[in-house]
């Protein structure tokens, strides 16, 4: 669609600048019947001319004349001549060859309803469903091939239990009631070294065995401050 409308608007812009491919067709064909020279003057846009010289080096192919570009000032120009015993107007088979060299572009509705659309839509689904089909083909192999792995290989069978908690040695509300004591697995890692871990419970008047906190567990006292080299690590003196 986007070709559609590039080419529709070269060819607006064409008849606006005074060119007609009918007529440069026409011409070409006195030029081999008479025997004269023409120059052809393309538009003054670029894009334009080049689709212009398209046509005109088509016609020359068709017609059996010479193609010679040149300028005329700043604009694309091409002289025509014609080629004794090469240059002929073609019969009456070949003048559709000619008509749709010069055919003016489809619109868009022309080119929905048209058979070349209706050509390419049958080729694109024809294309689709043979990828489709080989890829069943394919992964139907796939599938033969793992379960054959699968049928070979031996399997080692793994239950899992869930895990019960005992009733009989836990009771919620006697452990609500009164906790257990942490402090002796609290810090045990610590208990042997001397990081800053053990130096702040030892300032906090922390003893193996008793915890942190009030009624007679250990004082509450702020840890003293103390200087430490620039980017100490935990444990360094």
């Amino acid at each position: 669609m986007k070709k559609l409308h590039v080419a529709a608007t070269r060819a607006t812009r064409a008849r606006r600048d005074g060119f007609d491919a009918n007529d440069a067709r026409r011409e070409m064909e006195r030029v081999v019947r008479e025997g004269k020279s023409l120059k052809i003057v393309c538009s003054k846009r670029a894009c334009v001319a080049r689709g212009q010289g398209r046509v005109i080096r088509a016609l020359a192919a068709a017609l059996g004349t010479t193609f010679r570009p040149t300028r005329a000032g700043k604009r694309a120009a091409f002289v025509i001549e014609r080629v004794d015993g090469t240059s002929d107007v073609p019969p009456v088979v070949s003048e559709e060859l000619l008509k749709s060299l010069c055919a003016e572009p489809m619109t868009r509705d022309e080119y929905l309803m048209s058979d070349e659309r209706r050509a390419r839509l049958e080729k694109r689904a024809e294309a689709s469903r043979r990828a489709n089909k080989g890829k069943k083909k394919k992964d139907r192999g796939r599938r033969w091939n793992r379960k054959s792995d699968e049928e070979d290989t031996t399997r080692d069978i793994v239950e899992f239990t869930r895990a019960t908690e005992d009733e009989a040695t836990f009771d919620e509300d006697a452990a609500r009631r009164a906790p257990s004591p942490l402090s002796g697995a609290f810090a045990a890692f610590e208990a042997h070294t001397r990081g800053i871990g053990s130096r702040l419970l030892t300032a906090m008047g922390f003893t193996r065995g008793s915890g942190l906190g009030r009624d007679n567990q250990g004082i509450a006292e702020a840890p003293r401050a103390e200087s430490r080299a620039k980017r100490a690590g935990l444990g360094a003196e």
